[in-house]
């Protein structure tokens, strides 16, 4: 059985991923609808794969998709959407102190956080009763 992909010219295939801003799966979608021939993902991926050139036209798509969506964003901070302010702050603001709050969990003095395994714990049963009440009140102490 042959593959669908080779049913497509090369014009048609750097048409499809212009069109669709680099996107794979949008440029099979594309073409299927435009040629009445079907194509997967996989195909356009292929055959991007066996002409190194449409690497670089997908991959400007791809940078073109990208200004289109900061332009948009841009266009929605402008009209002050406290959402698109949010997102802005959070995801570059960092240098001047924006950004997603951090939580780092530490012990004592920024140490490791430190777990009574098992193996810390003493043998209370090989205890005599004077060190049971050392132990204590060394706990008491810490506490």
């Amino acid at each position: 059985m042959a593959n669908p992909y080779t049913k497509f010219t090369y014009d048609q295939i750097k048409h499809a991923l212009e069109v669709s801003g680099g996107i794979m799966a949008a440029a099979a979608r594309y073409l299927t609808k435009t040629y009445k021939i079907s194509i997967t993902r996989s195909g356009v991926a292929e055959f991007v794969k066996r002409h190194p050139e449409l690497r670089e036209i997908r991959e400007e798509a791809r940078e073109e998709l990208l200004d289109r969506a900061e332009e948009n964003l841009r266009y929605h901070l402008l009209r002050r959407s406290e959402k698109t302010t949010f997102y802005v702050l959070n995801q570059i603001g960092g240098a001047r102190g924006y950004g997603f709050t951090r939580l780092e969990h530490t012990g004592a003095g920024g140490g490791p956080i430190l777990h009574d395994t098992a193996e810390d714990r003493p043998d209370f049963s090989q205890m005599t009763d004077e060190e049971l009440q050392d132990f204590l009140a060394q706990r008491m102490a810490r506490a």
